[in-house]
């Protein structure tokens, strides 16, 4: 039986942003292969700011990476996003003030 449930949503149990940046600095390792031609902190980085803390879709991100960053011999949506196609995929990518996030409306913040 559930006697809790715990939401953190100003980051107080869970650092996100140490925690997204470990994941893609590891996710960088495994694939350098098709990523050496991209410095790491820039990938890190710019990975970052298109996820816009959680509020775009996964799909977006690696999606815009791929293009940005030249990325080719693999289809980056299609290895690390493992979600159905959404309504809302092909809302906008740019994070910020008047843009879309691409995330659903009640999900912007």
């Amino acid at each position: 039986m559930i006697r809790a449930v715990l939401f953190d949503l100003d980051g107080t149990l869970l650092d996100r942003d140490t925690s997204v940046q470990q994941f893609v600095a590891a996710q960088y390792e495994r694939l350098a292969a098709h990523l050496s031609h991209i410095p790491t902190q820039h990938y890190i980085s710019r990975w970052s700011e298109l996820d816009c803390r959680g509020h775009v879709w996964k799909d977006k991100v690696y999606q815009q990476l791929a293009v940005e960053c030249d990325i080719v011999g693999m289809n980056m949506t299609a290895r690390f996003v493992k979600t159905p196609k959404s309504r809302f995929s092909d809302r906008g990518l740019l994070c910020g003030k008047g843009r879309d996030r691409g995330a659903p409306s009640h999900a912007a913040g």
